[in-house]
C-alpha cells in the first residue's frame, strides 16, 4: 500500500468553501454551502474506491488537504480518485446554481519514514491555525522581505506525498 497526501485548490483561490473562525484561541474552518458539499464526497471516496481508505484531512477555504491509503498496486489510482471528487464537487455546486472551478495540477512527494507522516498529519490539523501566514490564502499581505516566500507560492498548488503503510 502507498499513502498519499493531496490537496485541491479552488480556481484563482477564491474561498469558496467557508471561512477561518477563532474563539478562545482555538481555529477551526466554518463551512459554508459550498464547503458543507465537499466534505460527503470526500468521505465517500473509499465506498467510490475500495482500494482506497482516508487518512488526516480538512477543508480548508479555498482547499482542502487529505491523506488517502492506496494498495500498492493501484498507484496510478490517485488521479481517478481526484478527478471523481472534484467532479462530484464541481456538478453539485453548479447543480445548485453556483459558478465554481478547481485548479488543476497537483505536486508529490515520498514520504520517507515515520516522522514526515506525524509531521505532515500536524501541519492537516493545524492547517486553520496558520491560515492567516498560508500562501493559499487570497486575503494575506504577499509583500515579505524574503524573496523566497514570494517565489514559492507559485510551487505550492498541491502537495501529494506517498509512504509505505508500515509507518503507521
Amino acid at each position: 500500500m502507498i499513502i498519499r497526501e493531496t490537496g485541491c485548490i479552488t480556481g484563482n483561490r477564491i474561498n469558496y468553501f467557508g471561512k477561518i473562525m477563532c474563539r478562545d484561541a482555538i481555529y477551526r474552518v466554518l463551512l459554508n454551502e459550498y464547503g458543507k458539499i465537499v466534505k460527503p464526497y470526500w468521505n465517500q471516496i473509499p465506498k467510490q474506491f475500495s482500494f482506497a481508505r482516508l487518512d488526516e484531512y480538512i477543508i480548508m477555504p479555498n482547499h482542502i488537504h487529505g491523506i488517502i491509503v492506496i494498495n500498492e498496486s493501484m498507484r496510478e489510482s490517485l488521479s481517478k480518485i481526484i478527478r471523481w471528487f472534484k467532479g462530484r464537487v464541481t456538478y453539485e455546486i453548479r447543480k445548485s446554481g453556483g459558478v465554481f472551478l478547481w485548479q488543476g495540477r497537483f505536486y508529490e512527494h515520498i514520504i520517507r519514514n515515520k516522522e514526515s507522516l506525524n509531521r505532515i498529519r500536524k501541519y492537516i490539523r493545524n492547517n486553520p491555525k496558520n491560515w492567516e501566514f498560508d500562501t493559499e490564502n487570497i486575503d494575506i499581505n504577499y509583500k515579505s522581505a524574503d524573496p523566497w516566500f514570494v517565489l514559492s507560492k507559485s510551487f505550492k498548488p498541491f502537495l501529494l506525498t506517498m509512504f509505505r503503510p508500515e509507518l503507521t
